[in-house]
């Protein structure tokens, strides 16, 4: 019995000496840890990434260079290797984040592996090392299995169709802000006289406007401002300011007015007695010249200069546009007479092609 006991108490001293013995093997790694994702569910061009989490004495440091390279095996890369070194509680912490890419086709799903290397680190002028082990995980093709095929089965379920959304508030306003961009067009169109329909008789139209509002106004007609519409009437048809002396060359330019060649000529003689005659004067015992002294139609009075726009009835002085100046009071054409060759003139423009 005695024999028995001094056996087990030498079995149980060895136990104890050998469990110390290995925890001095461990060397100067106190910790060691591989965090990984998942084993499985990886198809070609996934990245899996790797956690290496070592804490070893402080006089250990880490030969970077041993670190895998880019290129692994010729179906595994790796992308990224980052190392994170701190201290804590009197050791030295390695954090090592490695992220692999898979390039890998397989025709099923198939077993791989990460493969194992080691981390070398020097301390006090030695090397040791640290084997991370390898890591298995599986890859499935991305195309369908056989065995899905045969069985009816899909391998993947199709695309949910997107929900199209109502579009008819946004179309009903973009329809409305069109009709509005359009009518405010047209308006602007009608407002400068560019629509189709306006272009023919524009010119005698707005002359017959004036005059028909200067005829309605009250007090004494404006004949000035009524025979300048029509003088503007008549410069835009012929494209140029137009005098009498030039009406030759209008009326065979424009035949369609020589049915009214009578009135329109009269119409510019009026013209010129209304805006150039002056009224005959009495002399005056300071040597004021009086009508008989004064030079016929078309001589220039005194020695100043005047720029000569010229008719036969004699000289003008133009304004813009051709548009002659001043005026008298009255005319020998009453308003409605000029009214009525400005409405003349505008059917015969408005037929013209």
């Amino acid at each position: 019995m005695r024999r028995a006991y001094v056996v087990f108490l030498l079995f149980l001293f060895a136990a104890v000496g050998s469990q110390a013995q290995s925890g001095e093997a461990a060397g100067p790694v106190r910790d060691f840890q591989v965090l990984t994702p998942r084993p499985f569910g990886y198809a070609i061009g996934d990245v899996i990434r790797q956690k290496l989490v070592v804490d070893v004495d402080q006089s250990a440091v880490l030969d970077r260079n041993s670190i895998p390279k880019n290129r692994v095996n010729r179906w595994l890369e790796l992308r990224e290797a980052g190392v994170k070194e701190s201290e804590r509680d009197g050791l030295r912490r390695y954090t090592i984040e490695l992220a692999y890419q898979t390039f890998y086709a397989p025709l099923e799903v198939k077993n791989l592996a990460i493969p194992a290397f080691k981390l070398v680190f020097n301390q006090n002028g030695a090397a040791f090392e640290l084997e991370v082990p390898t890591w298995r995980f599986t890859m499935a093709p991305i195309r369908e299995l056989s065995v899905l095929r045969e069985g009816g089965l899909e391998p993947m379920r199709p695309d949910v169709p997107p929900t199209l959304s109502n579009g008819t508030g946004p179309r009903a306003r973009l329809l409305s802000a069109a009709a509005f961009g359009v009518g405010a067009g047209l308006y602007l169109a009608y407002l400068y006289g560019y629509l189709p329909w306006q272009q023919r008789g524009r010119h005698f139209r707005a002359a017959c406007r004036t005059i028909r509002a200067l005829s309605r106004a009250a007090g004494a007609p404006d004949y000035s401002a009524a025979y300048t519409a029509i003088h503007r009437a008549f410069n835009g048809v012929y494209g140029q300011p137009l005098f009498s002396e030039q009406l030759e060359t209008f009326f065979a330019e424009n035949p369609a007015y020589r049915p009214l060649r009578d009135e329109i000529q009269t119409f510019f003689a009026s013209s010129y007695d209304f805006f150039f005659s002056e009224p005959a004067k009495e002399p005056s015992g300071e040597g004021e010249p009086g009508p008989e002294s004064r030079p016929p139609r078309g001589e220039p009075q005194g020695g100043g200069e005047h720029k000569f726009v010229g008719n036969k009835f004699g000289q003008l002085k133009a304004g813009p546009q051709g548009e002659p100046q001043g005026g008298r009071e009255h005319t020998e054409f009453s308003m409605s007479r000029l009214l009525r060759l400005c409405r003349d003139c505008y059917d015969i423009e408005r037929n013209l092609r």
